[in-house]
């Protein structure tokens, strides 16, 4: 009995071994007591026990209230059990009492043994409910250390642990290819959060969890990986991107008002996981959700092998950046800007470009990845020291009326020290800073106006 691991198991077990202890037939229910559910007019306690398991005649009457058992008697005594925490004990019947302190729960378990049991088989059924509480107690333990390491303590759903259980059960069954994983993040909920308040933003996740559980009832399985991303896993005829999206249909009533909430969704078959750990499936569908997010709010994208090649391409890029800046592969190309009036170049735009051994790399590919990292700083500086070193070419040449003009990213722009920077770099070259134009995207404006202005 200790390797059991859930209540409803070592109760069943418990019935069958005290049958067999007593050599009486397996007739009998087990019940947990959810303490008094109300008071008679003589002031009395009326419980409520739950049966948890049951066998013989009993065995309809499974996860039901013991009232709904037609024998009155059979209530009465187990009531008198739990009120006054003991055995009780007919000619026809016995109720043992298993106290809280022992199994975590107050539980009364009733056999029919149709004959009066002898000192030796009360004593022997005392022993056995003293060693079987115990037993009742680990599992509770178990239970509730289950609930920790597998539930979301805020909605009182399946976390990331639990969600990563899931996908390996199903993983290693013949079926999983009929399954899917959907993943789903909420638009604008850090916003949510900083306008209204942390107790309004779980108000918010718990409506969505709400909605989410009567779109998907089980055995779909409904989990929060983390913040406002949630997951759902099941069959494919079940748990689909056009199913997720009705669930955003209608307002959600949140706090007494009503509020519009919109989500970007990804759906992956399991059919794609073969060879892949949960925690690596999971990744996989994140790359599809952050496709779907660059489109902007209530994007959808169902998974497309092709996510794996780019984001492989991505990550080589992105690792030979770092060498790139060391061993200095760019270089500049001018387009020259003409006064229409007179034909004559008044500037020249630096352009930036990225000469590998296997030829250029065009900067619409590696720029987006620099201003994904530090990187961009380092190309900035270069793409400056390369712009004063074309300026003093322009001053041999007799143009020094000619300016170069000079792109800078809203990234860029972050570092309070950007001008510094920029400054030291034309100290460094002997350069005029008059002589340099910056060029700054609107978007660059648009984030952050007075950083930038």
């Amino acid at each position: 009995m200790l390797g059991l691991r859930t209540l409803t198991q070592i109760a069943s077990v418990t019935l069958s071994e005290i049958a067999n202890l007593i050599n009486v037939a397996d007739e009998g229910l087990v019940c947990v007591n959810r303490g008094p559910h109300t008071v008679d007019s003589s002031g009395r306690e009326i419980y409520e026990p739950l049966t948890i398991a049951c066998s013989g005649r009993f065995r309809q009457y499974i996860n039901r209230a013991l009232r709904e058992l037609p024998d009155p008697t059979i209530q009465s005594m187990v009531e008198q059990a739990l009120r006054e925490k003991r055995f009780v004990s007919t000619d026809e019947s016995q109720v043992l009492f298993f106290p809280k302190s022992a199994a975590l729960a107050e539980f009364a378990i009733y056999v029919a043994t149709n004959r009066t049991l002898d000192d030796t088989e009360m004593e022997l059924l005392k022993v056995f409910a003293a060693n079987v509480s115990k037993g009742f107690g680990n599992v509770a333990l178990i239970s509730r250390l289950d609930k920790v390491a597998y539930q979301d303590e805020l909605l009182s759903i399946p976390n990331r642990s639990a969600l990563l259980r899931e996908l390996s059960r199903l993983q290693a069954m013949s079926s999983a290819d009929a399954h899917n994983l959907l993943l789903l993040d909420l638009d604008h909920f850090s916003g949510l959060n900083n306008l209204f308040g942390c107790v309004f933003g779980n108000q918010v996740l718990q409506a969505v969890a709400q909605r989410l559980q009567e779109a998907f009832p089980q055995p779909i399985v409904i989990g929060r990986l983390h913040s406002d991303l949630f997951a759902i896993i099941g069959h494919k005829e079940q748990v689909n991107i056009d199913k997720a999206q009705e669930v955003f249909g209608a307002p959600f009533e949140i706090d007494n008002s009503r509020h519009i909430l919109t989500a970007c969704m990804t759906e992956v078959s399991l059919a794609i996981s073969r060879g892949q750990d949960p925690a690596e499936l999971l990744r996989t569908a994140g790359k599809g959700l952050r496709n779907a997010k660059s489109r902007g709010p209530g994007s959808i994208q169902a998974f497309d092998p092709e996510f794996e090649h780019q984001a492989a391409h991505r990550f080589k890029l992105m690792q030979r950046l770092h060498s790139a800046i060391q061993r200095q592969e760019f270089v500049l190309h001018y387009q020259p800007q003409i006064d229409l009036n007179t034909g004559e170049v008044v500037g020249v735009e630096a352009l930036l470009r990225w000469q590998t051994e296997e030829g250029m790399v065009p900067p619409g590919t590696f720029i987006p990845l620099a201003e994904q990292s530090s990187y961009i700083h380092g190309i900035g500086d270069i793409v400056v020291a390369l712009s004063c070193q074309a300026v003093h070419a322009l001053d041999l040449a007799g143009f020094s009326d000619i300016l170069i003009s000079v792109n800078y990213s809203a990234r860029q722009l972050d570092k309070p020290d950007v001008l510094d920077r920029l400054k030291q770099q034309c100290r460094l070259a002997g350069v005029e800073p008059s002589r340099l134009c910056l060029e700054v995207t609107e978007t660059a404006m648009m984030q952050s106006f007075q950083q930038v202005a």
